[in-house]
């Protein structure tokens, strides 16, 4: 958006300069086919020709003359004007060149701007024309009241343009400022000339198109923008030239590199005194951040965060508004999730997470398109069944149990109770079938229950030995040694079942453990091996949140204490450490020497068995290892 048009200006001062040389040319002609003498000599008329002439052909040629054309135009006019002068002086200042050097300096000086240069060209000329009446030797008119007369009018002339000179300044620097103002804000602004037709535009919206500002001022919107976009723009600009009112609407527009972006555009029409619509200013600001964060925000207040399903307030709304006559009968589907605290408890809230999500993927599967599954609350989820029978959801529960059964195969199972109930006239409370169906779901979960501890822990050890040592065989040899040295030391009944049930469990804890380092080559990092030393309490906390397996809780803990008391995780020693824990220890270490892993290469039964006597007295119970050791060669014999 330019204030001045340059090349406006540089014209306007070369038709000034043509019209002096022209000026000096017709004078020429008419004194020369005249019988009145030219008061000029005809060299100097050729001179102030030339020098007129020069600079107007060089303004075409040179760019600093081109640049500079106002200054030296008002030059050469104090030039010209000096010319005068001094052509008055040789005439003695008669009465009619008197007259007209006033003439003519009262016109410059109102015709000029009143800058520096028209002051220093009248200072100049007031000295030279009272040189020039000093010098002068025989003249009619008064020399003093002329000189008087002379500054009077070039001061008060002067000052004149000096004023509006100013003004005109003032004018400018307000304007330049309203153009920085507009070309440095954030907001795109530009005004039409007519419904369809650019008038002035600011650089933002410049920059929002790709082009160049003078490529859009005084065009057709056709020509801008794509036609879809064009024909939105003239529909809403119609509307505002006819209506006279302000108008808000949001519209997407391809930007310089061709994305689509949503402005919120504001016409506004300003009236002249007749009230009509002088023009239409507009102003657009890009929105389509703040939208998208608009309709996160509304997604995240019906959407549950971590499963994307709908959530209970989402829920609720949906039930009040499907609650009518015509779609009769509605069901629901109340269901729960079992042993999420014990996973919770055990594995920590993120294995939790992931069941949870697992359990949201599954329901999806089994529900119907037009069903609404939302999750209800930490372990609940519902389902609402508009327009279906009781039978039909009975089905989808039976749909949704069978997709249960499939998980069992990936690590922690998904185990499910489930309730239906169905709402079969207008009269029946929504509420009220919601709480039935409570009800029939917590009826299965309490059957239920008290096998799903165990399937979790059984799904966790499925987990452990599919990405770690810990395999099915490395198990049974451990059961049936300990069992051995179990018999050997005489244990009880229930000790002998404790310890078989503890071969299993002691390294349970190692679920959490990700299978890169379970299966690491390479020695562990000092991370790695601070991880590896807190399965025993990951351990302890999934075998104490089942009453079948509390009872091996405590020598899950200790199967990797020390009895000099340098084991992990409470540094116990000596008995302090469960006669279990102290057991299951030996066997589990000889198994691993013997069978190998894959960070070391198994060695021969009697190494291992060197390694057990040699560690007796400071990392196993010196009795234990000494019949461990006497037990395997008794068997080799």
């Amino acid at each position: 958006m330019k204030i001045i048009d340059n090349k406006n200006t540089t014209n306007f001062y070369r038709i000034l300069l043509l019209s002096a040389f022209m000026l000096y040319a017709i004078f020429a002609i008419f004194y020369y086919y005249s019988e009145i003498q030219d008061p000029m000599p005809l060299n100097q008329r050729f001179l102030g020709m030339f020098l007129f002439l020069s600079v107007f052909i060089l303004s075409f040629v040179n760019k600093k003359i081109k640049q500079s054309i106002d200054h030296i135009t008002k030059i050469v006019t104090y030039l010209a004007i000096g010319q005068l002068i001094f052509i008055s002086y040789l005439s003695s200042f008669n009465f009619e060149l008197s007259i007209s050097l006033l003439v003519v300096i009262t016109i410059i000086n109102l015709f000029f701007e009143g800058d520096k240069i028209a002051f220093y060209g009248n200072v100049v000329l007031a000295f030279i024309i009272a040189v020039a009446l000093i010098l002068v030797e025989d003249t009619i008119i008064f020399r003093g009241g002329y000189f008087t007369a002379y500054i009077s009018v070039t001061a008060l002339t002067y000052f004149l343009s000096y004023r509006r000179f100013k003004l005109k300044e003032r004018l400018e620097n307000s304007l330049q400022q309203q153009e920085i103002l507009l070309n440095t804000v954030d907001t795109q602004i530009w005004y039409l000339k007519d419904e369809k037709t650019y008038g002035k535009v600011n650089q933002c919206h410049a920059d929002f198109l790709g082009l160049n500002i003078e490529e859009i001022e005084g065009q057709k919107i056709d020509i801008v923008l794509s036609n879809r976009e064009a024909e939105s723009f003239k529909t809403t600009s119609r509307r505002v030239f006819k209506e006279k009112e302000k108008i808000e609407t949001e519209k997407w527009v391809n930007d310089s590199e061709g994305k689509k972006r949503l402005l919120l555009i504001t016409q506004n029409p300003l009236l002249n005194k007749q009230n009509e619509v002088e023009y239409v200013v507009c102003s657009a600001n890009d929105i389509t951040e703040r939208k998208q964060i608009e309709k996160r925000i509304e997604y995240l207040s019906y959407r549950d965060s971590l499963t994307g399903l709908y959530n209970r307030r989402f829920f609720d709304e949906e039930m009040k508004r499907i609650d009518t006559e015509r779609q009769l009968p509605i069901s629901i589907i109340m269901i729960d999730v079992n042993g999420l605290k014990i996973i919770n408890d055990s594995l920590g809230h993120e294995k939790g997470d992931e069941l949870i999500i697992k359990t949201a993927n599954l329901l999806e599967e089994a529900v119907r398109e037009e069903d609404i599954l939302a999750r209800y609350g930490g372990d609940e989820f519902l389902v609402l069944l508009p327009q279906t029978r009781e039978e039909k959801a009975q089905d989808i529960a039976k749909r949704i149990k069978r997709n249960c059964k499939k998980t069992k195969k990936g690590g922690i199972t998904v185990s499910l109770a489930l309730g239906v109930a169905t709402k079969k006239t207008l009269e029946e409370d929504i509420k009220n079938i919601l709480e039935k169906a409570d009800n029939n779901m917590y009826e299965g979960k309490n059957i239920s229950s008290s096998n799903r501890k165990q399937e979790v822990v059984e799904g966790l050890l499925n987990t452990l030995e599919a990405s770690s040592n810990e395999t099915i065989p490395h198990v049974r040899r451990m059961k049936k040694l300990a069992q051995k040295l179990g018999d050997r030391l005489a244990l009880s009944k229930s000790q002998l079942q404790r310890l078989s049930l503890l071969s299993r469990l002691h390294d349970i804890g190692k679920t959490y453990i990700s299978e890169d380092i379970l299966t690491k080559e390479d020695v562990l990092t000092g991370k790695e091996w601070e991880k590896i030393k807190k399965h025993p309490r990951k351990g302890f906390k999934i075998a104490i949140a089942s009453e079948e397996f509390a009872v091996v809780a405590e020598d899950v803990i200790s199967h990797h204490e020390f009895w000099n008391g340098e084991g992990y995780p409470r540094g116990l020693e000596g008995e302090e450490i469960p006669l279990l824990a102290r057991i299951i220890a030996i066997v589990d270490a000889y198994d691993v020497m013997t069978s190998g892993r894959s960070y070391k290469e198994a060695m021969s039964r009697e190494r291992a068995l060197k390694e057990i006597k040699d560690c007796a007295g400071s990392q196993f119970d010196p009795e234990l290892a000494a019949a461990f050791v006497e037990m395997m060669r008794e068997d080799e014999n």
